[in-house]
């Protein structure tokens, strides 16, 4: 499944799957998503399955070129009675788009801290792919922020990490704690296990885009927020591109690729320390007289 979609999109000319395709990738490794419906056209918009869904819905335009969604009216939460006419609306408004995604709104706390969480994978030259972690929303930024340092989002490398790594990992991730209930007078949503099943799956993913030639650029899940002792995944953005390089390890270059780099940075040969003071004592003067001691 996730190979055939990267296929098709690249035969498509396009760098990033729709939404609705990434949701059918998560379904393939067990991870939760509202239950959802992909409307391609007008035609097609009497043939949503309405019984699997519940009174309030939430319409997406399924646009690859469009990342914020929100910001032009391409995300409306509507009563199911309204379906069809919202429907009509949004296939007028966003023409060019492949369809609407039809999803069940999943209730939760988005407005509050530990409502929301967000993951990101992205591809770094100097450790390959690596997974982030922290508050999700469109608010995040600004949560993270007032978060202490290191406690708002957390980063970890995907290709060198044992499986008992990952619980610490959430451990010192703050807005998990919220998730867990370790904070006072909250009151637990989802079990550690939802995490590392969630972490797993991702890294399972990028592994498995790397064997078939592909690299993912990113993967953003942003937000998932719990419901019933799962977490749902309620946005996606997946981009991609051919891989430059092939990798031993998933999303990791080899070791003999990451020497060279490493030793230069803990082993230099040469130093050089710009903003030395020719005359008195200045900061730039006192880390040359460390270097040289």
């Amino acid at each position: 499944m996730l190979i055939d979609l990267l296929k098709q999109a690249q035969k498509q000319a396009r760098e990033a799957l729709l939404e609705h395709e990434v949701y059918q990738i998560f379904a393939t490794y067990e991870l939760d998503v509202p239950a959802w419906h992909f409307v391609s056209s007008l035609e097609a918009a009497d043939q949503v399955p309405l019984a699997k869904f519940g009174d309030r819905l939430v319409l997406k335009v399924a646009d690859a070129n469009i990342s914020h969604k929100s910001d032009l009216g391409g995300v409306v939460v509507v009563n199911k009675s309204e379906l069809a006419i919202q429907l009509s609306e949004m296939l007028a408004k966003f023409k060019s788009a492949a369809g609407i995604l039809v999803m069940d709104f999943l209730e939760h706390s988005a407005s509050a801290l530990g409502g929301e969480i967000m993951f990101g994978v992205r591809q770094t030259e100097a450790f390959g792919a690596v997974l982030t972690c922290g508050p999700g929303g469109s608010d995040a930024e600004q949560v993270a922020k007032m978060l202490a340092p290191n406690q708002g989002h957390r980063i970890i490398g995907l290709g060198d990490n044992p499986d008992g790594q990952w619980a610490d990992f959430f451990n010192h991730t703050a807005v998990v704690d919220y998730f867990l209930g370790r904070v006072r007078g909250k009151a637990a949503q989802v079990e550690m296990s939802q995490f590392v099943k969630w972490a797993k799956a991702l890294q399972n993913i990028v592994q498995t885009t790397a064997e078939a030639g592909f690299e993912i650029q990113e993967l953003e899940i942003n937000p998932l927020s719990a419901s019933h002792g799962k977490l749902f995944a309620l946005d996606a953005l997946f981009r991609f591109q051919e891989a430059k390089t092939n990798r031993v390890r998933p999303g990791i270059r080899d070791h003999a690729q990451r020497q060279p780099a490493i030793t230069a940075l803990l082993n230099p040969q040469t130093v050089g320390v710009i903003g030395v003071s020719s005359q008195g004592l200045n900061p730039g003067r006192v880390v040359v007289q460390n270097l040289l001691e």
